[in-house]
């Protein structure tokens, strides 16, 4: 593009705005082919249209007084395909605002303020009740331009916009333009714009729920349950309800049926409060077995720190072996190693059951089976040979002081004889001296007492028989008969 070109196009832009904002004349004038104020003022810029084209508007078909304002968006559609254009607009009644890019407002009337825009937009408040119609003048142009003044399209249009009239067409006591459903006597207003009234709709001002299935308060489109009124939502994602989740923040846990704070699916024992785990798998809970980590023990009834399964006396804490098998343990067996001793009573090192007397420590042997223990029995008997052999001795003793006794007595019974003699005539008896009568040792031996012995027989120097007896006792003989001597 030359800038002969350029500079056409920017005189051509410049001589638009200045026509469409000619100030202070009607736009009703500027219906005459699509320019501004032609056929009074003499603007003669814009001849020659080419191409169809629309105006176009969003104005409403019927105005609401008591609508604050309406937003109004005008254009074209169509033209020569210029790539700029401009507008001017009049209203008849109400006011103009807010204008957007590439325009302006003046009173009740506006116009484009650059060359660039297609379309362009602003808010138009409607007059009061009972203003009856309002009349609106529009004209739009497209410019192409190029080639000067020659071959912008243009188009015209003016309409009314008649007041809302006071219609119930439903009859539900609310007129159509109050009515966001004329046509439907059960609902006139929608207060969150869902499109569902707010009769029908639960939720009147959430325009993102109109309906609540259950009746739990909570909208179907927000509810996890819309047909449980008990459920609302499922935090976690693992299909149960929070209101029935025992963990919702856990997908892995939903109830605690024992109450114990851990999770049916994490607790070993769900059923049971008092116990969730069980270390060593052997059936019975951490909190319940004495031996969680051993799988072969659970139960310590005596508390001796030995499972009861282990323990040979589960119910005596001084007692958990026995190693004999014995029944004894082996705390209280004198000989755990062996079988057939537990006890030794009397601590002579012999156990009760091989030792003839446990309650002696000074015997353990019966040999003989008389009742008396053999170290007894050897001792009585030392002490019966010491006591046999002190009574000989004793005996002996005797024996030689009665003999000696004796011996003295007739030692002074003969000496009294002699002295006798001397002074009297010898007298012989039997048994003194040699007297013919003096028994023999036949006759003697004969006439001896049958129940004793005769260990001795003599005959002293005096004449007299002597016999020693079985019994120990001495005898002679008188003349007649054997006399005991006292």
């Amino acid at each position: 593009m030359n800038g002969r070109n350029m500079n056409t196009r920017t005189v051509t832009t410049l001589v638009i705005l200045g026509i469409l904002l000619a100030g202070g004349i009607p736009l009703s004038q500027g219906n005459s082919s699509g320019k501004h104020n032609a056929g009074s003022s003499g603007c003669n810029c814009h001849g020659g249209a080419t191409g169809a084209i629309s105006a176009t508007h969003n104005f409403p078909a019927e105005y609401d007084p008591a609508t604050t304002s309406y937003s109004i968006t005008v254009g074209f559609s169509g033209g020569n395909g210029g790539s700029g254009g401009g507008f001017s607009l009049q209203v008849s009644a109400g006011t103009l605002s807010n204008p957007g890019s590439n325009m302006q407002i003046s009173g009740s009337s506006a116009t484009h303020s650059g060359s660039a825009g297609t379309s362009w937009t602003f808010q138009w408040a409607p007059p009061t009740s009972g203003s009856g119609d309002v009349t609106v003048n529009f004209a739009v142009m497209n410019a192409n331009r190029a080639s000067g003044n020659n071959g912008d399209a243009w188009s015209t249009t003016s309409f009314t916009i008649p007041e809302l009239a006071d219609v119930d067409t439903d009859g539900d006591g609310f007129s159509d333009g109050d009515d966001a459903f004329p046509n439907d006597p059960n609902e006139w207003s929608d207060s969150d714009g869902d499109g569902v009234g707010d009769n029908a709709d639960a939720f009147p001002d959430d325009s993102t729920e109109t309906v609540d299935t259950d009746g739990d308060g909570v909208g179907d489109n927000s509810d996890w349950a819309p047909n449980d009124a008990t459920e609302t939502a499922d935090s976690d994602g693992d299909g149960v309800g929070d209101n029935s989740d025992w963990a919702v923040n856990d997908a892995s846990e939903s109830a605690d049926t024992d109450g114990d704070m851990v999770g049916d699916n994490a607790d070993v024992f769900p059923t049971d409060a008092n116990e969730t785990i069980d270390s060593d798998g052997d059936g019975d809970g951490d909190n319940g077995d004495v031996f969680p980590n051993d799988a072969l023990e659970t139960v310590d009834s005596d508390m001796d720190g030995v499972g009861d399964n282990s323990d040979a006396f589960p119910n005596d804490s001084s007692e958990t072996m026995d190693s004999d098998l014995d029944g004894v343990g082996d705390n209280s067996d004198w000989a755990p190693n062996n079988s057939n001793e537990t006890q030794d009573s009397d601590g002579d090192m012999v156990g009760d059951n091989a030792d003839a007397f446990p309650n002696d420590a000074n015997e353990t042997l019966d040999s003989d089976g008389d009742g008396v223990g053999d170290v007894a029995q050897a001792a009585a008997e030392a002490a019966a040979a010491k006591q046999k052999e002190e009574d000989e001795q004793r005996r002996n003793m005797i024996i030689i002081a009665v003999v000696a006794v004796i011996i003295v007595a007739l030692g002074v019974t003969m000496l009294l004889r002699k002295r006798g003699a001397s002074s009297q005539p010898e007298v012989k008896e039997y048994g003194y001296g040699n007297s013919s009568a003096q028994p023999t040792n036949d006759s003697v031996v004969q006439a001896a007492p049958s129940q004793l012995q005769i260990l001795n027989q003599w005959t002293d120097e005096s004449g007299y028989t002597w016999r020693k007896m079985s019994d120990g006792s001495h005898h002679y003989w008188d003349g007649n008969d054997w006399v005991k001597h006292s």
